[in-house]
């Protein structure tokens, strides 16, 4: 009697999905210049209406560069964790993805609805005799918009990265992130480069999507049955139409 022949399906390598940091940290990217280049191109400026005297009085403290600078390679930083500790799991990181994704769009759509530069930015002599660290934050005055200022990318995303570590960082570790956030939420002050209200909206707007997009759809499991290829495939495809957009938009 013949052996019936089993079509055995090639493994999905769950990792691959790793990439979808990537793409979705590109996407924000675009988003972020595409929403400056519009802004910079428009009269109306609400930061009057953000800075406070607390503000005015906040010092510049070079070395807080740097950890304004690690939010660059935080996702990365997160995905190294994970590996290391061995507590990633791709179908978590999934709902993960899909809130910084939300995150983005939101961001976008503030920026856009209430225009506001950072007006409070650190003379240029100042910077000039503040050794290698004074030459790093006239690298990211440079590429970073003075208008995308309200919320804080910088913060509600570092935020919203502390309330996920609750699913993936080993016991005991989730204060290291909290220490990590913290860094970030002085650098962006010390740095001169957000107003104390922009923390504030940061850190709620990281909230509310944690709370309204990365709890419920966790819980309710929509993502789980989708294949790696498949959310592979929307990821860029996403990043693509971010492109299309932005050049669209801005020529």
């Amino acid at each position: 009697m013949e052996k019936e022949e089993v079509l055995v399906m090639p493994r999905q390598h769950p990792y691959l999905e790793m990439l979808c940091a990537l793409s979705l940290t590109l996407t924000h990217r675009v988003c972020y210049s595409m929403v400056g280049e519009i802004l910079s191109n428009q009269n109306t400026n609400h930061w009057r209406l953000l800075i406070s005297p607390w503000d005015l009085s906040i010092p510049y403290v070079p070395f807080f560069i740097l950890p304004y600078l690690f939010v660059w390679f935080y996702a990365g930083f997160v995905l190294f964790y994970s590996l290391i500790f061995k507590s990633y799991d791709h179908i978590l990181f999934r709902y993960f993805y899909l809130s910084f994704l939300t995150l983005t769009i939101i961001e976008s759509l503030l920026w856009l609805t209430f225009p506001a530069s950072i007006m409070i930015r650190v003379p240029l002599d100042v910077l000039n005799n503040s050794s290698w660290l004074g030459s790093l934050t006239i690298f990211v005055y440079k590429k970073a918009t003075p208008w995308n200022v309200f919320p804080s990318a910088h913060i509600a995303s570092s935020y919203m990265i502390l309330l996920f570590s609750k699913y993936f960082a080993v016991s005991g570790h989730r204060r290291y992130f909290f220490l990590i956030s913290l860094l970030i939420c002085l650098s962006v002050l010390l740095i001169k480069n957000h107003y104390l209200a922009d923390i504030i909206a940061g850190i709620l707007l990281g909230h509310v999507v944690y709370r309204f997009i990365f709890i419920p759809t966790y819980k309710s499991r929509i993502l789980d049955h989708i294949s790696t290829p498949t959310i592979l495939f929307f990821s860029y495809v996403i990043y693509g139409i971010t492109i299309l957009f932005s050049l669209i938009s801005i020529y």
